[in-house]
């Protein structure tokens, strides 16, 4: 499947390539954040700016209107027909909308503590699979002959 992908067939289009999409693709976002900050946010430092951004409270709606950009650059890759970088740009889109939907899913107070509530679950998962498998190997028919019931 990657051979397929990084050996795509060749193009008539010089910029139609796997590659090229998929660099665009995850530079575009970042690029839309920075145009938020030149819109909204000049008369803030450039550093404590990438710090509010990564907070978790603002990740996710931002980086959403930083998809936004990938979505111009998906249409300009259509309009000059240059599909297997269109295709490259939805899955680099895919790689943002990941963390977005995990930063959506969880409130602040669960974002900070996600890992301990991970390691509970295992721990929980744990427990329950060992408790099964003592229950099951104790059910285990002992019977003083083989062919005996």
């Amino acid at each position: 499947m990657l051979n397929k992908i990084l050996n795509e067939r060749s193009s008539i289009y010089r910029y139609d390539k796997f590659v090229t999409g998929f660099i665009l693709g995850l530079i575009a976002p970042w690029l839309g954040v920075l145009l938020f900050y030149v819109a909204k946010f000049s008369y803030m430092p450039f550093v404590e700016y990438i710090n509010y951004v990564f907070d978790p409270r603002v990740f996710a709606p931002l980086m959403s209107l930083g998809i936004v950009m990938n979505l111009m650059v998906f249409f300009i890759f259509i309009w000059r027909n240059y599909y297997i970088s269109a295709r490259a740009v939805i899955f680099a889109s895919y790689l943002y909308i990941i963390p977005i939907v995990v930063a959506n899913s969880f409130s602040c107070s669960q974002y900070y503590f996600l890992a301990d509530k991970i390691s509970v679950y295992f721990a929980v998962l744990l427990s329950i699979s060992n408790a099964l498998a003592t229950r099951s190997s104790s059910n285990i028919c002992r019977c003083s002959k083989p062919g005996a019931k």
